[in-house]
């Protein structure tokens, strides 16, 4: 249902709104949206799909290895009860297909990938297990605009590099960023009940050449 979802709810916007969407590549703004359109599945009044919810506080190791303060957790996206209490948890997360794909001659996945996943299986593990909650999920949405010279100063170099490594072949740029960011996926594989990809069918953006797949992983508690 989440990743139908999140496909859905691309193929649902105006081709102006995918470019937008695309470029601006911000978290909450998936989180927001993807929200509202769960919100639809539970007709149940006490239900509610809400977005950056309050998790359970954990501590961070400090650069010293030492556990410094408390951080505050909280999560992308949860599902709330009337009582307040989550039964499901999502942690959205929104990479470029170049993320995947970085490097000029040997492909390497942008390191902060890992990281960031490496994260929210922490976080999502922490809050599941200390509140019982049986359902959490990390969300992928890769994208890549039709029009990438909008793109931020900052993303347009390693745009650039990896158009020119796979010889403008768009669908080759594709497979290539999501075969990098899914290697970093199988090597926590073990971390996973079950994960499904779903790629949009339609051309996306204003030219009719933006990219949009979906990765849904299920998390152990």
């Amino acid at each position: 249902m989440i990743v139908a979802e999140a496909i859905n709810l691309m193929g649902s916007l105006t081709p102006k709104q995918q470019e937008l969407l695309f470029q601006t590549k911000k978290e909450q703004t998936f989180s927001s949206l993807l929200a509202h359109q769960l919100q639809g599945h539970f007709t149940s009044k006490e239900l509610r799909v809400l977005v950056e919810l309050k998790g359970v506080d954990y501590e961070a190791k400090t650069s010293s290895k030492k556990f410094g303060p408390n951080n505050r957790n909280t999560h992308d996206i949860g599902i709330l009860d009337s009582q307040a209490d989550l039964n499901l948890l999502i942690e959205n997360k929104v990479w470029y297909h170049f993320d995947g794909a970085k490097g000029s001659r040997v492909v390497r996945v942008e390191k902060s990938v890992k990281e960031q996943l490496q994260g929210d299986i922490f976080k999502l593990r922490h809050t599941a297990s200390n509140l019982g909650i049986q359902k959490s999920f990390i969300l992928i949405n890769i994208v890549t605009p039709s029009r990438p010279e909008n793109l931020p100063k900052s993303y347009k170099q390693p745009h650039e590099i990896v158009l020119k490594r796979t010889l403008g072949d768009l669908e080759r740029y594709r497979k290539e960023g999501l075969n990098g960011i899914r290697s970093v996926l199988d090597s926590r594989v073990t971390d996973f009940k079950s994960m499904i990809h779903l790629a949009s069918v339609n051309p996306m953006g204003i030219d009719g050449c933006g990219f949009h797949d979906v990765i849904c992983a299920e998390i152990k508690i």
